[in-house]
């Protein structure tokens, strides 16, 4: 069990590079926080706000971020492998380059977000908000696209063996 962060306020606290696995921020506002090649895998980060967040390089492997608020925040390079981003918001979220194998993005508002060239064999977006979200070039190998809304950017993407 990590250190404990529950509705703390962080806003633009630098914790880059900082090994923060099995922390808890829930209910924490990390507006515009610095969490860059942090390792965060097994923390919590429900109901967090993580607005403008930097997260990009960062290890996420299994983290808890259910009803987060992501909008704006930049992941890309993480990997949130097994992550859990259900009704999570990622509105204009840049995700370029993420790895997220198995994940879990039920319910999440991914409208206008950037995982181009992101990894996401075998994810799970049922009932996700897809609306204009630029999926160019992704991997969605074996993902669940059923139940999805909006009319993503899927060019070059790889859909093989996905449920639509």
């Amino acid at each position: 069990m990590g250190e404990s962060y529950r509705d703390a306020d962080l806003r633009e606290r630098d914790f880059r590079g900082q090994n923060l696995e099995g922390a808890d921020f829930s209910g924490a506002d990390l507006h515009g926080a610095r969490l860059s090649r942090a390792k965060l895998a097994g923390a919590k980060f429900v109901d967090a706000n993580l607005y403008q967040a930097f997260v990009n390089d960062a290890d996420l492997k299994s983290a808890d971020l259910r009803n987060a608020n992501l909008e704006f925040a930049v992941l890309g390079g993480a990997d949130a492998s097994g992550a859990n981003f259900e009704g999570a918001v990622l509105k204009r979220c840049n995700l370029v380059g993420t790895r997220a194998h198995g994940a879990n993005f039920q319910k999440a508002d991914l409208y206008y977000s950037r995982p181009g060239n992101a990894d996401f064999e075998g994810a799970d977006f049922r009932g996700a908000n897809l609306e204009r979200a630029i999926l160019r070039r992704a991997n969605l190998a074996r993902a669940d696209l059923r139940e999805t809304s909006g009319t993503p950017n899927l060019d070059q993407a790889n859909l093989e063996g996905a449920k639509r």
